[in-house]
């Protein structure tokens, strides 16, 4: 029983550091074991291990030549341990700063309120991405934008340009339109403004990340792996138009597209005047076309000054159906109106007028999906009439 006697008594010699000590090197060792798990530094943790028994036993059996040469080597063990898992060694310590546990601490300290201006800038940064990312999703046209938030991100923006403007549709237009210099990078959006474009994002090292991902999407989870932001990602490759024709009213699609622009025209006195037969039916989709129309209506109440006047009427014909958006606006030069329908063009002369020239595009797209064809005639001056021809089968 002398033995037990002996535990007893080392037992009371522990102190609440003592137990504190313990801990913590369990929870090193531990930490340390999750790190490595699964990563090639798991093999490389094998073959230390498999040299400390051969060290052991080498100092066993006496064998002295063995036994001074894996002294030396693991003497220099930690500056070893410190190039070999470099790697593995960022990725823990960058974990342990992203820890939230952590954060609430440092934020005890370091808090600082956040002023109203800078809560607006950062809402309309979103709001601005999301309205862009809706309007991209349907041109196919890509994009990654990254949102800065406690971690700093100024080693990934010196990769780009500095830009440091109020964010916009427009801007984020401009910068990712497939011919622009800086639309293969990424964007990152700070403390609510666009802070730098062009910037090149770590790649993610996960294996278990879908083949058929590009790299812009592997970029955007590289970055989300090594810090916190929240990363935006539109894909080029798919977009969302998925047409469903059916034969519906086309009256109905119709007071659905008006309603989207009545208010506007409203506030510019504008006169909106309607000739659509309610029992005429036509096979389309309700949604796209829709979309279609109201973008089509859209700019002609942008472009309309006050007082002014649009006219739409339908006419059915033998194979096609006929909208005419008619508007009393600027008008169209004849040298321009064969390039409106390009992605993200716009004249000089409408720089000042929100928008990003997506519009008509959409609308050509949508309406060319279901057979049908757009035309326009215009006058500067006087204004402009589009002509949407569907099919009516």
């Amino acid at each position: 029983m002398e033995w037990i006697q002996n535990v007893f008594a080392v037992l009371k010699t522990i102190e609440i550091r003592d137990i504190i000590d313990i801990l913590a090197i369990a929870f090193i060792i531990f930490s340390l074991f999750k790190l490595v798990k699964e990563t090639r530094a798991a093999q490389l943790l094998k073959g230390v291990v498999a040299l400390l028994i051969i060290y052991l036993i080498s100092s066993l059996f006496g064998l002295m030549m063995l036994t001074s040469l894996l002294r030396t080597f693991f003497e220099a063990a930690v500056i070893l341990v410190a190039i070999i898992f470099q790697p593995e060694i960022r990725k823990y310590l960058e974990q342990m700063g992203r820890n939230n546990t952590y954060k609430k601490y440092i934020k005890l300290i370091t808090h600082r309120e956040k002023s109203d201006e800078w809560k607006q800038a950062v809402k309309k940064s979103i709001i601005d991405a999301a309205d862009t990312a809706l309007l991209f999703s349907r041109s196919k046209t890509g994009a990654l934008l990254v949102f800065e938030r406690e971690t700093k991100l100024s080693d990934i923006a010196a990769t780009g340009t500095i830009i440091n403007a109020d964010t916009s549709v427009a801007l984020f237009g401009n910068i990712f339109f497939n011919k622009a210099p800086l639309h293969d990078g990424a964007s990152i959006v700070r403390d609510g403004k666009l802070f730098a474009a062009g910037c090149i994002l770590p790649l993610t090292d996960n294996k278990n990340v879908d083949i058929n991902l590009g790299t812009r999407h592997r970029a955007g989870l590289g970055i989300s792996e090594q810090s916190d932001a929240v990363v935006l990602i539109v894909s080029e490759e798919t977009g969302v138009i998925s047409l469903e024709k059916k034969s519906q009213p086309l009256y109905d699609t119709l007071a659905a597209a008006l309603g989207g622009i009545l208010l506007n025209a409203e506030k510019k006195q504008i006169n909106v005047q309607v000739d659509c037969p309610e029992n005429l039916v036509v096979s389309h989709d309700r949604k796209w076309t829709s979309e279609a129309l109201f973008n089509i209506l859209d700019n002609a109440v942008k472009y309309t000054p006050e007082g002014g006047q649009i006219r739409v009427s339908v006419e059915s014909w033998e194979m096609y159906v006929k909208i005419d958006i008619a508007d009393t606006g600027i008008g169209i030069s004849e040298q321009h109106q064969g390039a409106i329908f390009k992605r993200f063009y716009r004249e000089d002369i409408v720089h000042d007028v929100d928008g990003i020239g997506i519009g008509l595009y959409l609308a050509r797209e949508i309406v060319t999906l279901q057979g049908g064809y757009i035309r326009v005639t215009s006058e500067v001056g006087r204004g402009s009439t589009f002509s949407v021809f569907l099919p009516r089968q």
